[in-house]
């Protein structure tokens, strides 16, 4: 950690509204370890997205997300929960391709952010 820099997580409800405080917590971070704004607009958008996901697809609704970032010599760490139901992929009805999860590195913190690729659904299928 990063001297002066605060080790509790933030806590927020899972509401659209809670944006502009995930923003400055993160903003504020980045003030205090200097930054650079590409880095920084890469976590915002992804600690964005993840927030919108919670806010969109929980089911049951979560009830509370806890984020956190955490600095150390070599780059940072972001980390995000949220008390929301897992999602389950054998809920879906219909035949989806297997998905290829990928790992992207961000711009100079050496750090990555994994996510999935998919094929486009076959001809006349819905995901419902």
């Amino acid at each position: 950690m990063a001297p002066g820099l605060p080790d509790a997580p933030l806590r927020l409800r899972p509401e659209i509204a809670q944006l502009g405080a995930l923003t400055a917590y993160i903003e504020a971070f980045a003030e205090r370890t200097s930054w650079a704004a590409a880095d920084t607009l890469a976590f915002t958008l992804a600690a964005e997205e993840l927030l919108a996901n919670t806010v969109r697809h929980s089911d049951p609704p979560a009830r509370s997300v806890e984020f956190a970032l955490k600095y150390s010599g070599d780059g940072a760490l972001a980390t995000y929960s949220d008390d929301g139901a897992m999602f389950d992929p054998t809920t879906i009805r219909s035949q989806i391709r297997r998905c290829h999860c990928h790992s992207v590195r961000l711009a100079g913190w050496g750090s990555t952010s994994s996510g999935a690729r998919c094929p486009p659904l076959p001809t006349g299928a819905k995901a419902s």
